[in-house]
């Protein structure tokens, strides 16, 4: 709640529609990947050889795939493909130097408490 009174977020009482889906591990992993490297490259300096290295090898991970397809085999066949074409590029370190940085997290979610009224 804020000062006065209004909740900050609105959950809604009813939806239109629900969907379950299976999520396609292979199209995931490829996607938080290039996400990875285009927030690393976006940081750089466009004149920069790292910018232009990342860039290059975005778009030459981007073209392994066949868009146009429509099966499913042959597209998530092309998705770990391009994920193990881009994995060389995540491993490398700036230098020796870097610092690493090692997180732990914890949430608990009580997904009851709007559930009383």
């Amino acid at each position: 709640m804020i000062a006065n009174d209004e909740p900050l977020y609105r959950i809604p009482s009813t939806f239109n529609y629900i969907k379950l889906v299976e999520r396609n591990e292979a199209a995931w992993e490829l996607y938080y990947d290039l996400a990875t490297l285009l927030g690393t490259a976006s940081e750089q300096d466009e004149n920069s050889l790292r910018y232009n290295q990342l860039i290059e090898k975005l778009s030459e991970t981007v073209d392994l795939i066949d868009w146009e397809t429509e099966n499913k085999a042959k597209r998530n066949k092309q998705f770990r493909a391009a994920t193990n074409f881009i994995k060389p590029e995540l491993e490398k370190k700036n230098s020796p130097s870097t610092p690493s940085l090692n997180l732990i997290g914890h949430a608990h979610i009580d997904v009851a408490w709007l559930w009383t009224r």
